[in-house]
Order: C-alpha cells, then structure tokens, then sequence
C-alpha cells in the first residue's frame, strides 16, 4: 500500500527542554507563541523570552504578572495583572529601550487578550472588549 502524502508538511525544530526549561510550564496561559519571532514561557515571578530568530536565545527576565504577550515582531512585552475580580492593569514595556511605553487600567476582569495590529492590543473582559494603543 502506498503511503499518502499529507497536504501539510511538519518537522520539530526545537527542544524547549533544551534550554533548561520546566515541561509542565508548557501550558494555556504560561506558555505565548504569537509569530515565528517568539515565544515566552510564564514561570512563576520570572519570564523567558527565547526569541526563535536569534538561535532560541533566551531572556530571563523578573516580572509579576498573571499573563504575558510578546509582540510579533519587535521585541516589545505586554503584561497583564488581574486588580481583583472587578479590574485588570495592563503594561507595555519597549525591552530594547528599557522603557514603558503604556500603562492602562481596565475596569473589567480580562478574559482574553491578543496584538490585533502592530500597535495595538484587544482585551476581552467579562463585559467589554477594549483596544490598548501601544505605540511608542
């Protein structure tokens, strides 16, 4: 019997274990993989950032949030902290220049987020949709 050919081709190209990294932190909510450019890994008051364009170079970083997204192409961090159940702070930070680029608080719990531009995030809270411009 002859083999069928699959309509998608697929291949691993990295270990993430390979970089001394824990695999149970490999989960919804720790784990972002927004582009080809990043990847960031949530473990506990720190963060990875292991940029794929750079050999899976990684940066270890000290940061206090509840969720975190790297931009798709530049190496910009959003974090978001949960303020209670009624509110959500949500920082932008520009890692080259070491500088905030925004701060904003929602008064809703966010449910979901995502960069729906190059300058802009969308968070999804319990009640409303916000967009956050995060331009420099």
């Amino acid at each position: 019997m002859a083999t069928q050919q699959l309509p998608f081709r697929f291949q691993e190209v990295y270990k993430l274990t390979n970089l001394g990294l824990n695999p149970d932190l490999f989960k919804h909510g720790n784990l972002t993989f927004e582009s080809q450019k990043y990847i960031s890994v949530k473990d506990g008051n720190s963060v990875h950032i292991i940029d794929t364009s750079q050999g899976f170079k990684v940066d270890k970083r000290d940061m206090k949030a509840d969720s975190i997204l790297m931009h798709k192409e530049r190496n910009v961090i959003a974090v978001r902290a949960a303020q209670g159940d009624t509110a959500t702070v949500v920082q932008v930070f520009d890692m080259d220049a070491t500088k905030k680029i925004t701060q904003v608080q929602i008064n809703d719990s966010a449910q979901f987020w995502r960069w729906i531009s190059t300058d802009k995030l969308a968070v999804v809270g319990k009640n409303s949709i916000w967009h956050i411009d995060a331009t420099q």
